[in-house]
């Protein structure tokens, strides 16, 4: 049996686990977005695990883990290793299944997009892969109305081209038929857009989004105002960074040791006395002012802690004002001694939010991340320019984009439930 003062000190963090029995074999292989939690099941309600659940439990004598930075990435890194190692336990996964990957690919003058499940070209670019290949391709699907593109092979793009007719597709709008117009250069455009909006997850679509979901819910519209919410959300999934499961198999402590250099880097970066172990990230969420929240992101020694995190709703009543928002949820935040005081905060933002946070914090770190450039500002108001590969500038945007993330979720809902009551 496993220990369970071991299994009480596990990380609250994402990801996956692997039951061992007395000759060190793995036999079972699993995920979790909160490891202490998923290891807890197991032992604090065994009446509750299924006949196969409890032979396996009773066999295990160790558990190992491999933390990972998502729940995408640990269920990745699951299926991998289920396929790799074929546990006794595992009934699903054995097979050669391979996830959906979004393939930006070329075939002379013409940039193109498609879903494969394999990496084929080595000028290609590749977004995934995605256990949830539905998700992406609803994506491609929105995106492709605002954004009309060519996603055909060479052979029907050379068939179109003779008989001198596009498709379906160009018919109903969603290609401009560089194989009869010639005209690569919009659809080269359009394609490049796209892959812009997956490589950030921002974009002009991403903003207008937004404000339709806003204007909807004004008009007491919900269900329409939520398919944008959710759309939303999907374009957020398939924009995210992933780590390839293999990086993991490689370096089991890759997760710690990214984070270690990471740290170091931005100790040095900053000129900071000592290795900024808990990091607060701050974003606001509003519309013009309106619905206006605050969210509160917590990394310790470079991990989320999800926990410790906090979501604000600001009360300020005058005009919209960015600047008087972050000093409000600052001050309110360093209002409760009961909570760790942290080694670093970081404020979306650039100069403005920087001096408005400095104005109610004390003796803290301080910094901000213009999103344009992604330039660090001081608190001394210098800017900072780190390669877009500086691991320390990873860190920054991680913690900054995982606060923004937190803090739409929070808007979106309050919005929906605000404007509905």
């Amino acid at each position: 049996m496993i220990d369970k003062t071991y299994i009480n000190n596990l990380p609250q963090v994402p990801a996956v686990y692997l039951f061992k029995n007395e000759e060190n074999k793995v036999i079972y292989v699993g995920k979790a977005i909160n490891l202490r939690s998923r290891a807890k099941s197991y032992l604090d309600n065994p009446q509750l695990l299924g006949p196969k659940t409890t032979a396996m439990v009773s066999t295990a004598t160790k558990l190992d883990y491999i933390l990972v930075q998502s729940e995408i990435e640990a269920l990745l890194l699951e299926a991998d290793l289920i396929k790799r190692l074929k546990p006794k336990y595992n009934i699903n996964l054995k097979d050669d299944k391979f996830y959906a990957l979004i393939e930006i690919f070329f075939q002379k003058k013409l940039r193109s997009i498609r879903i494969v499940r394999r990496q084929k070209g080595k000028t290609s670019k590749y977004f995934g892969p995605f256990p949830d290949g539905n998700t992406a391709r609803e994506v491609l699907k929105t995106l492709r109305r605002a954004y009309p593109y060519a996603d055909c092979s060479p052979t029907k793009f050379a068939r179109y081209k003779k008989i001198g007719r596009g498709c379906l597709y160009q018919k109903i709008g969603l290609c401009q038929a560089p194989c009869v117009t010639c005209d690569f250069k919009t659809n080269n455009s359009n394609v490049t857009s796209i892959s812009k909006l997956l490589t950030t997850g921002k974009s002009s679509i991403t903003s207008k989004l937004t404000r339709q979901m806003t204007n909807l819910s004004n008009k007491q519209m919900f269900e329409e105002a939520t398919k944008i919410r959710d759309l939303l959300i999907s374009i957020s999934y398939v924009s995210q960074t992933i780590t390839k499961p293999v990086d993991y198999i490689n370096n089991p402590n890759l997760n710690s040791d990214t984070g270690a250099n990471e740290l170091v880097e931005l100790q040095n970066t900053l000129n900071l006395s000592k290795i900024p172990e808990r990091i607060e990230f701050y974003d606001i969420s509003n519309i013009s002012g309106k619905h206006a929240v605050a969210s509160m992101v917590v990394l310790q020694n470079g991990t989320p802690q999800k926990s410790e995190y906090r979501r604000f709703k600001i009360k300020l009543n005058s005009d919209p004002n960015d600047f008087a928002m972050i000093a409000e949820v600052i001050s309110r935040r360093m209002g409760h001694l009961e909570w760790q005081k942290p080694n670093l905060v970081v404020v979306d933002g650039g100069k403005g939010q920087v001096s408005s946070a400095l104005s109610v914090l004390a003796n803290i770190p301080l910094v901000g991340l213009a999103k344009k450039q992604e330039t660090i500002i001081t608190s001394t108001l210098k800017e900072i320019h780190l390669p877009k590969t500086s691991p320390a500038l990873k860190l920054l945007m991680r913690g900054r984009d995982e606060s923004h993330r937190f803090a739409k979720a929070y808007f979106s809902k309050l919005l929906l439930r605000t404007i509905g009551s």
